[in-house]
């Protein structure tokens, strides 16, 4: 069986525990897609590793959770 991989995406980063870091930049790729209108679907198109990691602090993603329920987002 070939190894699969999930491709997470949105308008923004991803932040995961650091805990999960060390795995993800081993094992993770960065790429790029286009999407090929003769077979209806996006495919890779470039392939690199992870290259930049910056570090945010959870009080910062509640205080920015807590605003958007605040909100109504």
């Amino acid at each position: 069986m070939s190894k699969k991989y999930a491709k997470i995406g949105g308008y923004g980063s991803l932040v995961v525990p650091i805990s999960l870091l060390e795995k993800i930049v081993e094992q993770g790729y960065i790429i790029s897609t286009n999407y090929n209108s003769n077979f209806n679907r996006s495919e890779v198109s470039k392939v690199e590793p992870v290259t930049e990691v910056s570090i945010i602090d959870i009080d910062e993603i509640r205080g920015q959770l807590a605003q958007q329920a605040l909100e109504g987002r």
